[in-house]
Parts: C-alpha cells; structure tokens; sequence
C-alpha cells in the first residue's frame, strides 16, 4: 500500500513546488506567505512518505490532501488539481488493500483433505 501512496504523494509534492512560483507571480500572493505555505505543504508531503511505513502517515496524506484543495482560495486551479490527488490517493489506499487482501489470500496454504478426516 506504501508504493502507491508515496508515489501520489511524490507527484503532489513536485505540483505543489510548481505552484508556488505561480501563486506569487500570477495571483499576486506575497512572497514571504507563498514560500512558506508551499515549503510547508511540500515538507508535510514528504514527512507523510516517511511516515507511511508506521501507518501515521497516512492519515497526513489525508491532511494534505484537505490542505490542497484549501489552496484552491489562493489558486484557484488547486481546487481541480487537489481534487485529482485526492481522488488519486483514495484509489491509491482503496486499489492498494484490495491487492494487499489478494494476496494474501493467495499465500494461504491450500486446506489439506486428508488432515481434517
């Protein structure tokens, strides 16, 4: 479930880097605030990689996907860009534990006939 979700996350984080330079050249956003907000998205993006193995992370995943398509008020485009990746990332954890499950019942061993006579 990990891959599919850092992957998603990843992405977000070069979009959002990219939105930055858009936020305070196109729409007027003061520098110092656009930076900043877009470091600390792009920084909580990747503490939600990280934090994906312990299972915390993932729940930031849902925080910055919330934070995302907030960013919609300042840019308006994030409304349909965050809306994507949180679409994304709901499929990524959703098509993720359907595989997980799976697979799972994949490795288990066969029941043995014999065994239970």
């Amino acid at each position: 479930m990990r891959g599919l979700a850092s992957a998603v996350l990843g992405l977000e984080a070069i979009v959002l880097l990219l939105v930055v330079p858009v936020a305070v050249t196109v729409f007027d956003v003061d520098a110092a605030v656009g930076i900043s907000a877009g470091v600390l998205l792009i920084v909580a993006c990747i503490i939600a990689i990280a934090g994906l193995g312990r299972g915390w992370g993932y729940q930031l995943g849902w925080v910055v996907q919330v934070l995302a398509i907030g960013l919609g008020f300042v840019v308006p485009a994030m409304f349909a860009l965050g809306g994507i990746f949180a679409l994304l990332y709901f499929f990524a954890l959703r098509i993720a534990r359907q595989v997980e499950l799976q697979n799972a019942t994949r490795e288990e061993p066969p029941a043995d006939p014999a065994a239970s006579s």
